[in-house]
């Protein structure tokens, strides 16, 4: 059991009901709300594909955070039932912030690889590489496409505004406090708690400025 799922079960144990949002622990017994970002994944590599692009690199996050895990694997397939192959070594980790993204851009490009997209696992990533491309004077999107993934705030603000693959915010939020809710009226009433409950939502891609054709389409 990892530390994260511990806490959480020992915080479920001493009474108040605990609803755990994006995240997906085996070994913990307590209602879930989930994004399916393996589809996130899958709908990020789908738009590229149709917008010509044959050779990607991907910033993920830490591989042991099951989001970023799952949107890999969604992207990969999206290539994979395209019948093009990636080349896993434009495919590097970082840790969801904004530094590592522009490191990670720049260690894409000193590895002298062809690609003209990124798929960047969060936004705040995909902002630090555009950061970064501008001011190597790397023209986004005419240059490289980046597509990230949650839809922050700071994602439509940015130039160029970036495509992203936005995460249900609002249904994730009522879909958690029905189910507190729930386990509140339960208690009150002294009814023998329901199995724990998993409610998975569908992400959707949100087309801006930060994508386009790569030149030659």
């Amino acid at each position: 059991a990892s530390s994260t799922s511990l806490n959480i079960q020992s915080i479920a144990q001493s009474g108040p009901p605990v609803v755990v949002v994006d995240r997906e622990f085996d070994d913990l017994q307590a209602d879930t709300v989930l994004v399916d970002n393996q589809l996130g994944g899958y709908l990020a590599g789908r738009h590229l594909i149709q917008l010509g692009h044959r050779h990607v690199a991907c910033i993920s996050g830490p591989s042991d955070l099951n989001p970023s895990a799952d949107r890999l694997i969604g992207f990969r397939k999206a290539f994979s039932q395209a019948g093009i192959s990636v080349d896993e070594r434009l495919f590097l980790r970082g840790d969801f912030r904004y530094q590592s993204g522009e490191r990670c851009l720049h260690e894409l490009l000193d590895l002298h690889l062809p690609f003209t997209a990124i798929f960047v696992c969060n936004d705040m990533m995909a902002i630090g590489a555009i950061k970064a491309a501008h001011n190597l004077k790397i023209n986004i999107p005419g240059d490289i496409s980046i597509i990230g993934f949650d839809d922050i705030p700071l994602a439509e603000a940015i130039s160029p505004s970036l495509t992203t693959i936005a995460q249900p915010y609002t249904e994730m939020a009522t879909a958690a406090t029905q189910l507190l809710l729930q386990r509140l009226q339960e208690s009150r009433q002294h009814q023998k708690p329901g199995l724990p409950q998993r409610i998975v939502l569908q992400p959707g891609l949100l087309v801006r400025e930060s994508c386009a054709p790569p030149r030659g389409n």
